[in-house]
């Protein structure tokens, strides 16, 4: 005999299953694009790391999509964190906070015909790396400091 509610959940998950998208976008709201310009001066892009099923985009915050690329393109991909003492908030704020390091997360995305270095906020990078594998079926190299 079949328990009543393994029943219900079943017609439940029958009837809403394909109303669910199988996978969606998903948009990291607080990541910066870093690329140098034409007269090899750093510049420092806010927007959005939109991670999608076929593809990864970064879209600007003014000015729209900067990069895209296939997931069959992608040649590696990378993600490394690094290090900083906080010397202005520990001088400004108080001593104990310069003991206490600052980490910084970077996504390297190297694909066929172009190339990005993302800096990720630190609530988002794992979620990040996650959807990129997931979607993607690579592997993110992790470099250690």
């Amino acid at each position: 005999m079949v328990d009543p509610m393994t029943a219900r959940t079943a017609l439940v998950a029958l009837i809403f299953a394909p109303l669910l998208p199988a996978q969606t976008t998903v948009d990291f709201e607080k990541s910066m694009l870093l690329r140098y310009n034409e007269q090899a001066q750093l510049e420092k892009i806010d927007g959005c790391l939109r991670v999608m099923p076929e593809r990864i985009v970064f879209v600007a915050k003014k000015g729209g999509q900067i990069f895209e690329a296939a997931y069959s393109d992608v040649t590696k991909l990378m993600y490394e964190q690094t290090e900083q003492a906080r010397y202005t908030t520990g001088l400004l704020l108080g001593w104990p906070l310069l003991l206490k390091k600052e980490k910084q997360h970077y996504l390297t995305v190297d694909a066929k015909d172009s190339f990005a270095y993302v800096k990720m906020h630190k609530d988002e990078f794992r979620p990040a790396i996650a959807a990129i594998q997931s979607y993607s079926g690579l592997q993110v190299q992790r470099l250690d400091d």
